[in-house]
């Protein structure tokens, strides 16, 4: 995630996403995993590692990713 301002490595975070064109964010909760600095090339950032999903994320994101038109990274 791009951010100028990251956390520590280890930090808990809360997060909301919104995925595949819904109305209503979904809440998770993760951990800084890594830190990218600007020196460091890149964008500046952090990368989330999920400690808590709701029960039907798993299920929800398969849905979306099926009805998701392949692209050229596919």
């Amino acid at each position: 995630m791009e951010t100028f301002y990251p956390l520590e490595i280890g930090s808990a975070v809360e997060l909301e996403l919104l995925i595949g064109g819904e109305d209503h964010p979904v809440k998770v909760k993760g951990e800084v995993a890594w830190v990218r600095h600007p020196s460091e090339g890149g964008a500046a950032g952090i990368g989330i590692r999920f400690t808590d999903l709701p029960h039907d994320f798993h299920r929800r994101m398969e849905e979306i990713l099926r009805e998701t038109p392949q692209g050229p990274l596919a």
